[in-house]
């Protein structure tokens, strides 16, 4: 899915994060920083909607924390 295509079909993604739910730095180790303005108050990053479960999963797009492949809104 290009970046055109993900907004299209994700409109409400959180422009903080831009749909990935958090940030991820890789030094000098791998740390995820949850967003504040959608994960933190269990919305999904990716549809905007308030349907993240525990584990961090949409039960509406199926955005999962977990899932590396294709999280957020891809780059240019």
């Amino acid at each position: 899915m290009d970046r055109a295509e993900y907004e299209r079909t994700y409109p409400k993604y959180c422009k903080d994060c831009k749909g990935k739910g958090g940030h991820i730095t890789f030094s000098p180790d791998v740390y995820f920083w949850e967003c504040e303005k959608c994960v933190k108050q269990n919305i999904c990053p990716r549809c905007g909607e308030q349907t993240l479960d525990e584990m961090q999963k949409c039960s509406d797009c199926g955005w999962d924390r977990c899932d590396n492949e294709q999280r957020g809104l891809p780059e240019e």
